[in-house]
């Protein structure tokens, strides 16, 4: 069981730290100047990452996706009072700017969306 559980955190992870270090490397080697860093990244993000989520969504079981309403509500009933109580402290409290204010927000209630990604999906 423990095996089991090892191999599946190690393909999950396993691409991601390759990336990782090809990313390392091509800065090490100067393989990439910063307009060209630029360019990977804007592709990166503005396409590769939306069409690999979307995929990944697309092809998952409904029985699957049912499954997760009851997180998804849990997750939704958590987050959305945290994100106004924040919203409302910071605006009324310390006099932030509506858009500093929900950055905070943002911050506290979803620290981990940095991680959310192709690899966690997968």
């Amino acid at each position: 069981m423990a095996t089991d559980t090892f191999l599946s955190v190690m393909t999950i992870l396993t691409p991601t730290f390759f990336v990782l270090a090809l990313g390392y490397a091509a800065g090490r080697y100067h393989v990439y100047d910063a307009e060209k860093s630029k360019g990977v990244t804007d592709l990166v993000l503005d396409f590769a990452l939306p069409a690999t989520l979307f995929i990944a969504i697309v092809t998952a079981p409904r029985q699957e996706l049912l499954q997760a309403i009851p997180l998804f509500q849990a997750f939704f009933l958590v987050s959305l009072p945290t994100y106004i109580l924040v919203l409302v402290v910071t605006t009324r409290l310390f006099h932030q700017s509506v858009s500093a204010s929900s950055i905070a927000a943002l911050l506290v209630t979803f620290l981990s969306s940095a991680l959310i990604g192709p690899s966690i999906v997968g």
